[in-house]
């Protein structure tokens, strides 16, 4: 422990400082504030343990609750297990905020609020450090926007109606999570290698959040149509979608046992020659034909009404409700459909041709 003089000597060094300098190194002297003298110091690490500790007791009492439901000690619908994990996911989430403000953040002063660091750090130091803490707020908001809510209303345009895509929102949140830790590793890396060379905070802005933006940038480009338009032709060894494609619609949604995907893309007759041509599981495909005098109509009505119909030669469906709205299932005008069984998918799958509006209908089934 020092002694009385030496802390004597620090607190008349304190006071021999500006109001505006940093705390000096304490060594094994208590820390004060360099403005008030007080000792009632709020660390910046003091949000983050905190926030560590909720995480831990949060994940320890979903896993113990997760486990009594499994043993069947308690029904799954009288325990919060899903909100427990919910609140475990939220706070993981935002845990990265509070790791920023642990490393790049200042101490606070409890009794006149003033803020310092630590008074080995030159200036440039420190404003690198407070460039760094609100570049990751903004990185943190810009990849929320862009990997979770853009994606989301991207897929809410062209689901049409039908059921959201939970997996697809879980995956836009594994994305956001990810690379929140991510740039905080590696803008307080960049930071350890540059903060003694670059002097101009604009500079530092542009190295902290160019990442995300990229980052961002490329997830939201994920979710657009003729992206997941791509995958799903790809997916099925169709041909590429043709170059005048048009009113272009995809929609995919799964779980951990079953799925489905949907496209639709409107092109020029020839266009859709070529594309029926040049797909590769289409090869040696005869297609059925739909007409006035053979249509798909649905059977809702009960029996009485669609024994009839295939009476008459129609062919009845059961609409589902994870079907989106732009998709044609029910066939009243001149059609051809091609059953096709890809190697990745389960149940087959169809190319529904619209050859009166000139409009392309995939649909593929995981299980």
């Amino acid at each position: 422990m020092p002694s009385e003089a030496e802390n004597e000597g620090y607190v008349a060094e304190q006071q021999g400082q500006s109001a505006g300098e940093p705390a000096p190194s304490t060594g094994f002297a208590k820390l004060r504030c360099p403005r008030c003298q007080s000792s009632r110091i709020r660390k910046r690490t003091r949000p983050f343990l905190l926030h560590a500790g909720l995480s831990v007791l949060l994940g320890v009492a979903a896993v113990s609750c997760f486990a009594m439901v499994g043993s069947g000690l308690v029904p799954l619908g009288d325990f919060p297990v899903f909100i427990l994990f919910g609140a475990l996911g939220i706070s993981l989430l935002v845990l990265p905020l509070t790791a920023v403000v642990a490393i790049a953040g200042r101490d606070r002063c409890s009794s006149c609020r003033h803020r310092f660091g630590d008074a080995h750090e030159t200036d440039q130091e420190n404003r690198a450090w407070r460039v760094m803490l609100w570049s990751y707020v903004l990185n943190f908001v810009l990849l929320f926007g862009l990997c979770v809510v853009g994606r989301s209303v991207l897929r809410a345009q062209s689901n049409g109606g039908a059921l959201p895509n939970i997996m697809a929102v879980a995956g836009g949140i594994f994305v956001f999570g990810f690379f929140s830790w991510g740039l905080l590793i590696y803008q307080f890396v960049l930071h350890q290698l540059l903060r003694r060379r670059i002097t101009r905070p604009v500079v530092w802005v542009i190295l902290f959040v160019l990442p995300a933006v990229l980052i961002g940038g490329w997830s939201l480009s994920y979710s657009l149509p003729s992206a997941q338009a791509g995958r799903i032709l790809s997916n099925a060894n169709l041909a590429p979608l043709p170059k005048s494609a048009t009113d272009v619609k995809a929609y995919v949604w799964s779980s951990p046992f079953s799925g489905e995907e949907f496209l639709r893309f409107r092109a020029s007759p020839e266009e859709i020659e070529r594309f029926l041509r040049e797909s590769p599981i289409l090869q040696g495909v005869e297609c059925e034909r739909f007409s006035k005098e053979r249509m798909r109509l649905p059977a809702e009505a009960g029996l009485e009404k669609w024994r009839p119909y295939e009476q008459a030669g129609h062919e009845t469906f059961i609409p589902r409700s994870t079907t989106p709205v732009w998709y044609k299932q029910e066939i009243r005008s001149p059609a051809r459909r091609y059953i096709i069984q890809p190697e990745r998918y389960q149940f087959p799958g169809e190319v529904l041709v619209d050859d009166e509006e000139n409009v392309v209908f995939v649909y593929l089934c995981f299980s």
